[in-house]
């Protein structure tokens, strides 16, 4: 097995630690947004994601209740629609009923 390499000169230019508490927090939502030094650019974007990530996560949520409410309103209305044409049919069947024989008795005729 190799060993692994020697980080320790890095220690100093990079915050590895933060990277990864940053990393680990966009990958729990329920987390907060990592503190970034703001001499830390790489720092700086990864929290700037996160920041959009929950945003996304808080858009969608909004979106995929709006498109619940529009279901739940769309199935509500066809239902009030099919009592409305339950209604209407026997109406609409005597009408149709009248035509056919007000046709049938003008062909008779000729």
């Amino acid at each position: 097995m190799a060993d692994k390499p020697d980080l320790t000169h890095l220690k100093n230019k990079l915050n590895i630690g933060g990277i990864m508490d940053s990393i680990k927090t966009m990958i729990n939502p329920g987390g907060g947004v990592p503190d970034a030094d703001p001499d830390d650019d790489l720092g700086l974007k990864i929290a700037e994601i996160s920041t959009l990530l929950k945003e996304m996560v808080e858009a969608q949520k909004g979106y995929v209740e709006n498109l619940n409410k529009v279901n739940a309103l769309l199935n509500t209305a066809f239902q009030d629609i099919e009592k409305l044409r339950a209604d209407i049919k026997p109406i609409r069947d005597a009408k149709k009923a009248e035509a056919v024989a007000a046709q049938e008795k003008s062909e008779d005729k000729k």
